[in-house]
């Protein structure tokens, strides 16, 4: 079942905070690009540390955001809003990108998975630049990982732009309607 949700204020933090905690699984839509959609989302992991991840298509983007803002000394009195953890969808599913060489991880086997145990909320984000296969591996990850070890459901976020470019090595365009 599919609800569309509505955000009377943008910078009200606690109305998204009462959004998100009420649902499980959200994609978060804008009518433009740089609306705030990840900001939002990253200001609600805050408080989660190292129990919230982002999933990104891109290994700059991962970096990106998890970055202080330009200016920002960082330590102790650092107030950026970023992610925790940022990691590539590959990563998380423990894949190769495509068109990367045949060399091994560092134990001399296949890539491995990132360990979401203590993970309770995932972002995925820049979702409409994952391609038909990545999204059909994302929705089995969501399904074969929605419960955590004590029994919880695992929260699931996705943020993105409806009018995103196609995603590369794809010849579909992913957009909504």
């Amino acid at each position: 079942e599919v609800t569309a949700l509505s955000v009377a204020d943008e910078f009200n933090t606690e109305e998204f905070v009462e959004l998100f905690e009420a649902h499980d699984r959200v994609l978060v839509l804008a009518s433009i690009p740089g609306a705030g959609k990840t900001y939002s989302l990253l200001k609600y992991f805050q408080p989660l540390g190292d129990k919230a991840l982002v999933v990104t298509p891109y290994n700059a983007l991962a970096c990106d955001l998890m970055a202080c803002q330009e200016g920002c000394e960082g330590g102790e009195a650092c107030a950026c809003v970023k992610a925790h953890t940022a990691i590539t969808f590959h990563r998380l599913i423990g894949a190769r990108a495509h068109g990367e060489d045949d060399e091994q991880e560092d134990d001399g086997g296949a890539p491995t998975k990132h360990d979401i145990s203590g993970v309770s909320h995932i972002l995925f984000d820049e979702v409409f630049c994952f391609n038909p296969l990545q999204l059909a591996q994302l929705q089995k990850f969501m399904d074969d990982n929605a419960l955590m070890a004590d029994g919880t459901l695992r929260k699931f976020f996705a943020a993105g732009d409806k009018n995103q470019n196609a995603p590369i090595y794809s010849s579909c365009l992913n957009r909504l309607e």
